[in-house]
């Protein structure tokens, strides 16, 4: 298949939001919106975009459960032991992915193993259809919210409606270059038909799964809502609960180059787990369970399936990005750090291997 790919410049086009021609959004302060706890979904800032969408599908043809489910934004997990910056939805096969909303398709790459489907909306919105298995529109088309756009990749009774969106109004997420944040699509649904979503989430989802301390497909109880945080360290300053990167050469072997540590006190987990991998898996993780530390001794714990790791560690909140330095070993903990010692540095809101390439490890 030959995919061409054109960009579309808009002229003489009323703005209703700034746009990347207009400002770089990376260069300003980050403006951090609110947060509503244990909230399913969170509101849009009011200097966000104020275009609202619609969902690929009705919300009956989504697929949730144990089989599949939507994976939130913000979620770690997967092959995006990060945080997601997009989000993944599973429909039913045999319907078409349709338009979250009205604009023009500026993009239609091949990726190989699946094209992205790239159409700008009103109002500083910008979407991506991601893992498409045949494309139903063109570079250049108009299309409105609900048409058709795509077919894609299945796995048996559902196909992924997988997808990102980025709004160049804003900052506090991670940041897409110049041009504003990666956000939950789901916050920026119409309000009936988020609250719609919302209630068969609750209802397929929350009630039979998460409530009874359960975790079901891609929903995990330690992150369980549409939309999560992506960066959460500054929650818990001076502690080792945050997301973490190794700063020195990220490879196979030694210490994990990403390193989650949970601190989760929500509606349906409450404990410390673990996550770490090569930034080289797909969700292959090298370390997945639990964790306790010491604060008064600086030891920390892991425990990964059999394992038991003892450690020692040290916070270092001096500069704007904290450090966690750590050694670890399955005998008994250290006394003293050694040369070989790892480092770690708190995760900004770039995307991951970009902050890996200007920390020069990847």
């Amino acid at each position: 298949m030959s995919i061409v790919i054109v960009f579309i410049s808009f002229v003489g086009c009323k703005k209703s939001n700034p746009t990347e021609a207009e400002i770089d959004i990376s260069t300003q302060p980050i403006k951090m919106p609110g947060w509503i706890e244990n909230s399913i979904t969170q509101p849009v800032p009011p200097w966000g975009s104020q275009t609202r969408l619609i969902l690929p599908a009705q919300v009956n043809q989504i697929v949730m459960g144990n089989a599949a489910g939507i994976g939130g934004f913000g979620s770690h997990q997967g092959g995006h032991i990060e945080g997601l910056d997009h989000v993944w939805l599973e429909i039913q096969t045999g319907i078409p992915v349709r338009s979250w909303g009205s604009g023009i398709v500026t993009k239609i790459e091949n990726m190989g193993s699946e094209l992205f489907i790239t159409i700008q909306f009103e109002g500083g919105l910008t979407g991506k259809h991601m893992e498409v298995a045949s494309s139903l529109v063109s570079v250049g088309q108009h299309i409105n919210a609900g048409d058709p756009v795509c077919y894609g990749i299945s796995n048996g009774s559902w196909q992924s409606a997988e997808f990102m969106l980025n709004d160049a109004n804003r900052n506090d997420g991670e940041l897409a270059g110049a041009i504003g944040s990666y956000v939950s699509p789901f916050d920026y649904l119409k309000d009936d038909i988020k609250q719609e979503l919302e209630n068969s989430y609750f209802n397929k989802v929350i009630e039979p799964f998460l409530l009874k301390g359960l975790d079901s497909g891609n929903n995990k109880r330690i992150e369980p809502y549409l939309t999560n945080r992506v960066l959460f360290h500054k929650l818990f300053k001076n502690t080792p609960a945050g997301e973490w990167l190794l700063d020195s050469h990220w490879g196979p072997g030694g210490y994990p180059d990403i390193l989650i540590l949970f601190d989760v006190n929500n509606n349906y987990f409450k404990g410390k787990k673990i996550i770490a991998a090569d930034d080289s898996g797909e969700g292959q993780y090298i370390l997945d369970g639990n964790w306790s530390a010491d604060s008064l001794n600086h030891h920390i714990i892991f425990s990964s399936g059999s394992l038991i790791y003892y450690g020692l560690y040290q916070i270092d909140e001096s500069t704007g990005r904290a450090k966690l330095k750590i050694e670890y070993n399955t005998s008994s903990f250290p006394v003293n750090f050694s040369p070989s010692a790892a480092v770690y540095i708190e995760r900004t809101n770039l995307p991951r291997r970009v902050d890996a390439s200007d920390l020069g490890v990847y």
